[in-house]
């Protein structure tokens, strides 16, 4: 006996170990309960209506179960029996009336044994799943009593519970394949998952549930990668192409989850450290870059954009304090970032004088860039065949077909385009080259059909300064509605964004169509002034108008609610359209939210350079200074201070000469000179140069750096002393190094290698790969001095020609 003591020993501590792991779990599950009860008894009552009293649907309740007035129909569960069930829980006049008890009891096995089933997809896996639940939660307690006082009414009790159980699993089955179980969609079912598990008093459904959620935080392999990038941009409705929806589904997503995870807060299914950070992260890196001064970005909203109000206003300020509140004050890794951007966001919707975002970011999972700045804000939301343009969808968003192709939402006070929406050509969005078609907008339902075919579409940032391009394709889809294509550049700096385009073409000619680039379209509050042919002119807020400029050689600028905007032609000149008119539009025409005849009046603002028809090599040019009075724009007229290098079919390039900041997007391989800072060249005639030395490292004056790719590429140059950084990304996410060639010397890393007969640096850049396609790279150069003598020059050339000699022989 002496030796199976231990054994047994072991044997009992485990089992008291297992015991008390049950207890605990038990606990926990009564622990939840009693948490959802208060979500029990409030849970919202849907249909059978009007709503009559207890006491009246008890007269109406038969002895079998069924109600005299009504069959068995699936709004009597999730209006009546919630009621009846939800007054037996809470109300004080029917608490623990046993009359009603035992009419539930017979009420709801009348209505599981006569099933109509559920109404599907969406209410038949979110709302009558927790209906479900909200009545077994409401009845649980008496339940188990009756089961220990009444033994003989366990088979009936079980089985009734069992019933509610099984039906309330809908919402794991309805819609459970493909994109209708991912992402938000998930979310959007938690409390019926959570009440069912608690009814069941089930661990194994808390883990599942546990299991089930935690795929929501990783970072895409979804199914059509619904959920969070890596970029952290939010994804749903991705049928053609990633739709970005941090303004909808990923608010909901987070906001949901968190608050679903309340009830089982303190227990082993709570959400995770690492989870609440994940939320963080996503606050900070993701959703509060769509939102500027309480404004949610209109391009960004889904069938969201077209509501009236503004997409989200102070929502986000919310969330945060919920966030912190749940994971506790002080306890998140980056709680500090946090409060400063609750701070920042109140402060700045509040005041049009307190500094906003301060901050520029390329997501290049959604082809979007977001250019901050204290007071004033650019998104701009382009198409590859990777993304797709904001949906519609049971009415609402109809008109958002031409959103994706390069909008670009230009902010200041942030409610410039909130009223203009109802008034707005939804063929002129800001940003947009389209060919003025009339009648109806392509409907593109829930992300179908609004995708585009071309692959290029990249951009970077370095967190001030910024650019992006796409190559405009969208002519497959919506049986080759829009055919216009176009390479289109965007180039942002420090107060100012310049916009090009190039080799712009109509690729099915509709006679008498013409088409136009959008540079703006807010509401007008204030004067128009603008600058042509050397005179300057106004257009009062009291008069309405609309003028066609043809021809202008010589560029012109335009200023409108403290926002400039200048023009510059080709060699042929350029022709533009300016409206200042009063326009009346009905708000059911955007969003079937609004019933017809809602109708507002709008005083618009819209300035589009016009290709006329059938273009087949057009471009533009425009800057816009999101932030400047009418008095200083004469002035920046006459210092511009961004010069635009090339914009062809093949490269588009801007330099900023104030910081010394030149971008350039190459369509394809090929090369371009830049005057450059730090290459230094001799005055003619100076003592060194007649010697025959070419020294890099004395005299002044902008020498010529020339600049080639071997692929596409977007590239940028920051330059400062005899250092500079170059940012590079591959805006068609498919290759995995770019060659660029410099004719300077370069060092500060491996992959360089320097040719001294060429005087050229060949950089071999690796790209990012796997879920990293598209994302940049930026490396830091020193320019080394090189003074080397012509004839030494000539000396390696001969002994290289005599090596190759030999080596042939």
């Amino acid at each position: 006996m002496t030796l199976r003591r231990p054994y047994y020993l072991l044997v009992s501590f485990i089992s008291l170990s297992t015991v008390m792991v049950q207890a605990d779990v038990t606990s926990e599950m009564a622990l939840i309960r009693n948490n959802l009860t208060s979500w029990a008894v409030s849970y919202r009552k849907v249909g059978d209506e009007p709503r009559k009293t207890v006491a009246e649907y008890l007269v109406l309740l038969n002895s079998d179960g069924s109600f005299s007035d009504k069959s068995s129909t699936i709004d009597l569960m999730t209006g009546r029996l919630v009621y009846m069930a939800q007054a037996y829980k809470d109300d004080s006049t029917w608490k623990g009336n046993v009359e009603l008890k035992e009419g539930l009891y017979s009420a709801i096995q009348y209505w599981l044994d006569h099933d109509p089933g559920n109404s599907g997809w969406t209410s038949g896996c979110f709302n009558e799943p927790s209906s479900m639940d909200s009545i077994g939660l409401c009845l649980y307690d008496v339940i188990q009593n009756d089961k220990i006082n009444s033994p003989e009414m366990i088979p009936q009790l079980t089985t009734l519970m069992d019933g509610m159980i099984d039906w309330a699993n809908a919402a794991w089955t309805v819609g459970a394949g493909n994109e209708l179980f991912v992402g938000a969609n998930i979310s959007y079912r938690l409390m019926g998952m959570i009440g069912r598990a608690a009814m069941a008093n089930s661990p194994e459904m808390f883990d599942d549930i546990t299991n089930i959620t935690a795929t929501t935080f990783s970072v895409e392999g979804n199914y059509l990668d619904n959920g969070m990038s890596i970029d952290k941009t939010w994804n749903q409705h991705n049928y053609s192409g990633k739709q970005n929806y941090w303004i909808g589904y990923g608010s909901d997503w987070m906001n949901i989850t968190r608050n679903s995870f309340a009830y089982m807060k303190n227990t082993r299914w709570d959400l995770t450290f690492d989870q609440l950070n994940i939320f963080a992260d996503c606050i900070l890196d993701g959703w509060q870059w769509q939102i500027y001064r309480y404004q949610g970005v209109y391009s960004l909203g889904g069938r969201h954009n077209l509501t009236k109000s503004a997409l989200y206003s102070n929502y986000i300020v919310g969330q945060i304090n919920l966030l912190r509140s749940y994971a506790g004050y002080g306890n998140l890794i980056r709680d500090n970032e946090l409060q400063q951007a609750k701070t920042r966001i109140e402060n700045s919707g509040n005041s049009d004088s307190y500094p906003s975002f301060d901050a520029s970011k390329y997501f290049y999972k959604s082809d979007l860039m977001i250019y901050g700045k204290p007071f004033h804000y650019v998104a701009v939301k382009m198409l590859s065949d990777r993304t797709a343009g904001p949906e519609s969808g049971s009415g609402l968003g109809k008109l958002n077909y031409h959103f994706g192709e390069g909008s670009t939402m230009i902010f200041k006070t942030g409610d410039e385009y909130r009223n203009a929406r109802v008034g707005w050509n939804f063929r002129a969005i800001p940003g947009t080259t389209v060919e003025q078609k009339t009648g109806d907008l392509p409907n593109v339902d829930f992300g179908q059909r609004n995708g585009s075919i071309n692959t290029f579409a990249g951009g970077v940032s370095d967190s001030n300064y910024s650019l992006c391009a796409f190559r405009l394709n969208h002519s497959s889809y919506n049986n080759h509605y829009n055919t216009v294509t176009a390479n289109k550049g965007y180039f942002f700096f420090d107060n100012e964004f310049v916009a090009l385009g190039s080799e712009i073409k109509q690729n099915e000619s509709y006679d008498g169509e013409e088409i136009w680039t959008t540079i703006d379209q807010p509401e007008r509050k204030s004067t128009v002034t603008y600058f042509i042919d050397g005179e300057l002119r106004a257009i009062p807020l009291s008069t309405y108008t609309q003028h066609d400029f043809n021809n202008i050689t010589n560029g012109a600028w335009f200023h409108c609610n403290n926002k400039g905007y200048i023009i510059f032609p080709d060699e042929d000149g350029v022709n533009l359209k300016l409206w200042a008119e009063n326009r009346i539009g009905d708000w059911h025409d955007l969003d079937d939210r609004y019933s017809s005849g809602n109708n507002q009046t709008v005083n618009i603002f819209q300035l589009s350079i016009n290709h006329l028809t059938e273009p087949t090599d057009s471009r533009y040019a425009y800057f816009v200074i999101p932030n400047i009075t009418k008095e200083e724009m004469s002035t920046y007229w006459s210092n511009i201070p961004v010069k635009i290098l090339e914009n062809s079919e093949t490269i588009q390039a801007v330099q900023y000469s104030d910081s010394n900041i030149t971008e350039m997007i190459f369509y394809q391989a090929d090369s371009i000179t830049i005057e450059s800072p730090f290459l230094k060249v001799e005055h003619p005639g100076s003592d060194t140069l007649k010697a025959g030395i070419i020294d890099f490292t004395s005299g002044v004056g902008m020498g010529d750096l020339i600049v080639s790719v071997d692929k596409p590429a977007i590239v940028m140059f920051r330059e400062f002393d005899d250092e500079f950084d170059i940012f590079i990304a591959d805006p068609n996410h498919d290759l995995s190094q770019i060659v660029m060639t410099i004719n300077a010397k370069l060092a500060d890393g491996t992959n360089i290698v320097w040719n001294p007969l060429t005087g050229n640096s060949e950089i071999t850049f690796t790209l990012p790969q796997g879920i990293y396609l598209g994302k940049s790279v930026n490396q830091r150069f020193v320019v080394i001095p090189e003074s080397t003598s012509v004839f030494y020059l000539f000396f390696l050339m001969f002994f290289n020609h005599l090596r190759y000699i030999r080596s042939h022989k």
